[in-house]
């Protein structure tokens, strides 16, 4: 069984709805691997309750697998002929405080058209007014807006609580791993935030014996875990995958303009990508132009180093497709970098980092226009704050953190902002030249001092 980790957040929300002296109807969406099923058997495991997994199948499939369900784990003799039944049951349990969870909820409309809105209905009759605690939990996204979250879904107005479950960011992920922060970033680069993914990974075991063993591997656990989780969750597997491929190649981001599929427009599918917590924007402060990332870093490096090799792995090649990752891997885990930069001046909006106090940003991304860019920008009222992050086998010396200034000072300007802060990151640390150009309005963090200031954070 795969380690319970983090999702704080979501158990405090599922402990309100608890207490709550009403009926709650909660829907908790994401894609597969997210740790969905983990967080509510965490929730049961303290509060008690029924968990129900949606198998695929006919009604009489699921109407079957839920009575086995509620009469192993209740020891109460229940058989439901028809869904009619099952809603009775619901009616009948909700009388006291009871949590009920179904899983893979969004297979209920396959098995059963009619399941979604007789559930609807029982709910305004009757179910709103006992205390039942109902959690739906589903994981294909385009299925459960439909039926949950669109305005004319069915269940959008009976919800009571909405939990989107994303990856884990590098600020708590990191919590995960007892080591060096060079290591921890390694690990987030490869395996990402997705608890699914990243706690498969032995501890005791290096960064490249991992992707030896989990990725390498015709029958690794995660050789084809991207491929396979597009081929359960959309309609045309085949179009993300050439998307993905396409963001991965470009080594950063592409613009909507340079993103092309067999038909129509790639719009719908990057949406449908985004949604997943796979692809994200990445805008440009200077003039608002926008490209598309891979976000999800375990995501990102298979298709970077993975997807186009598939074939030395069903060869039984692994040994030389780690020998080109490893070669590329500096390169690789530079933008990873910069993410985490812009993820710490997020989480940091508001707190103080080193001394420099940020203010509450309302934007962030990056800067680039013309001959200038900046890995990470973002504006405040008055302020604007920049961050440069480099993954260099170097220090960085007083010249480099010149160049820096000096594009800051020209981008508030062209902001419009009154002055600026900055924060510069650098795997390798800096000269004893550079660490004098440090001030209030500028911080200088190697990666001993950036996991300091990690350690300190509070979610």
């Amino acid at each position: 069984m795969l380690m319970f980790f983090d999702r704080e957040y979501e158990l405090k929300a599922l402990e309100r709805a608890y207490i709550s002296d009403r009926a709650e109807l909660i829907v908790i969406y994401g894609r597969r691997r997210l740790g969905k099923t983990r967080l509510v058997q965490e929730f049961l495991r303290k509060r008690g309750g029924i968990y129900l997994f949606t198998p695929r199948g006919s009604i009489k499939d699921v109407l079957n697998a839920y009575s086995y369900d509620i009469r192993e784990q209740t020891g109460e003799y229940v058989s439901f002929a028809d869904w009619r039944d099952f809603l009775d049951y619901l009616n009948y349990t909700g009388k006291k405080r009871r949590v009920i969870v179904i899983d893979e909820f969004q297979r209920l409309s396959k098995a059963y058209q009619p399941a979604i809105t007789m559930l609807q209905d029982q709910w305004d009759k009757s179910l709103e007014r006992t205390k039942i605690k109902l959690i739906l939990v589903g994981s294909a996204i385009g299925m459960i807006e439909r039926i949950a979250l669109l305005k004319d879904a069915p269940l959008f107005g009976r919800k009571t609580r909405e939990l989107r479950i994303t990856s884990i960011p590098y600020i708590i992920m990191r919590k995960y791993w007892n080591t060096d922060e060079e290591t921890r970033i390694h690990l987030f680069g490869v395996f990402g935030g997705t608890p699914g993914y990243f706690t498969m990974v032995n501890k005791n075991r290096d960064i490249y014996e991992n992707i030896k063993e989990l990725i390498l591997e015709p029958e690794g656990t995660l050789s084809r875990a991207p491929e396979q989780l597009l081929a359960e969750e959309t309609r045309s597997p085949s179009t993300y995958l050439s998307i993905l491929a396409s963001l991965a190649k470009s080594g950063r981001g592409l613009a909507l303009s340079k993103i092309h599929v067999r038909k129509g427009s790639p719009t719908v599918y990057l949406r449908n990508l985004i949604k997943m917590d796979i692809v994200e924007k990445l805008k440009s402060l200077a003039q608002g132009d926008i490209i598309y990332v891979i976000k999800d870093e375990f995501f990102r490096f298979w298709f970077t180093h993975i997807y186009p090799r598939l074939a030395l792995i069903e060869m039984r090649r692994g040994d030389l497709l780690l020998k080109m990752i490893r070669e590329k891997m500096d390169e690789y885990i530079s933008f990873t970098f910069e993410k985490i930069l812009r993820e710490l001046i997020t989480m940091m909006s508001g707190k103080e980092i080193m001394g420099i106090s940020l203010p509450a940003i309302d934007n962030i991304g990056a800067y680039w226009r013309k001959n200038i860019e900046i890995d990470a920008c973002a504006t405040a009222k008055e302020m604007a704050i920049f961050g440069e992050a480099k993954w260099i086998d170097r220090k960085i010396t007083r010249r480099d953190i010149e160049k820096f200034t000096a594009k800051a000072e020209m981008a508030t300007k062209d902001l419009k902002k009154k002055d600026w802060i900055g924060i510069y990151l650098a795997r390798s640390g800096f000269s004893s030249d550079a660490k004098k150009l440090e001030s209030k309005k500028l911080s200088l963090l190697d990666l001993e001092e950036l996991g300091n200031v990690m350690d300190k954070f509070n979610v």
